[in-house]
């Protein structure tokens, strides 16, 4: 009799630890993980539009990381682009060609040209882009499709406490 008396306590028991377990799993996810759904093209080639994302808000953050930041003159926006550049390097493009520290980046490859014109400086810096260095714990941001993307290139340099987090999984 008395192991029947016992059962209703250890389900019970059990019940609670397993809604405690799932309360405290969410609530972890919120603190470490962003969702996002990505609403423009400026990554196409990598990142689709329409794709939704897992990001991790804390890490180490390196070149070729796509992050996402906050935009820095909308409060409410975000943006979701590749770190090209960080602290102590020297960022140029030359002909829709990204330089770091006087080299041809690696990034190069994952740029998506969709027009042919290779437009001055005098006009735009989209395709040519002075010498900019980064100080300490700020990033040199750039879209994939870059003649369509709204980065560093417009916005100027973005520092770490602007980076929201970069993408842990992906989901196309």
């Amino acid at each position: 009799m008395r192991k029947n008396e016992s059962e209703p306590v250890n389900f019970l028991a059990r019940a609670v630890m397993v809604c405690a377990g799932l309360i405290i799993g969410f609530a972890v996810c919120r603190v470490f993980i962003i969702p996002f759904s990505m609403n423009d093209s400026s990554m196409d080639g990598s990142v689709p539009k329409g794709s939704k994302m897992l990001l991790l808000r804390f890490g180490e953050l390196k070149t070729g990381d796509i992050v996402l930041a906050g935009h820095p003159d909308d409060d409410g926006k975000f943006l979701l682009k590749r770190i090209a550049a960080s602290s102590g390097d020297i960022v140029e493009i030359r002909n829709k060609v990204l330089y770091v520290n006087n080299q041809k980046s690696d990034l190069n490859a994952y740029g998506k040209f969709l027009d042919e014109r290779n437009l001055p400086l005098k006009f735009t810096d989209r395709d040519t882009m002075t010498l900019v260095k980064l100080e300490k714990d700020e990033y040199f941001l750039i879209g994939d499709n870059r003649d369509r993307s709204y980065d560093s290139r417009d916005i100027g340099i973005f520092t770490k406490s602007m980076i929201k987090g970069k993408i842990l999984y992906m989901f196309k």
